[in-house]
């Protein structure tokens, strides 16, 4: 029993490292339910005014939400796109991962094929954090050329 401990630590500890190795995960949320990280080294200004941002969550029990023994995953890593001026999400592409921290065998991944579909998230929730963390950075702030308002 103190083996299967040590071995299941140890096996955690190693998926979050290589993912640290990855990526810059910063943890906006963590309950008894599940976690949720975003990659601040991933936050990208897009021409249409969305901000990209990759995030990583993670699941205390398997997800069964899509039906029990479809897609049940431990965890998904999604690029969304924020539109920071109404404070909207919509998810881009998923991975769902079968193992804790974005490992394990990819059970399912796909993309956004017509477009964005947005949605506010719900108040001090993960993605709400993740909003407000990416649309303060500098990155999601439009780029203004000062040189026109010198004229």
């Amino acid at each position: 029993m103190i083996y299967t401990i040590k071995y299941l630590c140890a096996a955690l500890l190693a998926a979050a490292t290589f993912n640290a190795a990855s990526a810059d995960w910063d943890m906006v949320e963590s309950s008894a339910d599940q976690q949720v990280f975003f990659d601040i080294q991933s936050v990208n200004n897009e021409e249409t005014g969305l901000v990209q941002v990759r995030v990583l969550q993670n699941f205390a029990k398997t997800n069964e939400e899509m039906g029990q023994g479809v897609y049940e995953h431990k965890s998904r890593v999604m690029l969304v796109g924020v539109d920071c001026q109404n404070g909207l999400v919509s998810y881009e592409q998923w991975s769902l991962h079968a193992g804790a921290l974005g490992t394990g065998s990819t059970v399912w991944a796909d993309g956004m094929q017509n477009g964005p579909a947005f949605f506010r998230p719900e108040h001090e929730s993960g993605y709400d954090y993740v909003v407000r963390n990416v649309c303060s950075s500098a990155l999601a702030r439009p780029n203004f050329d000062f040189t026109q308002n010198e004229k």
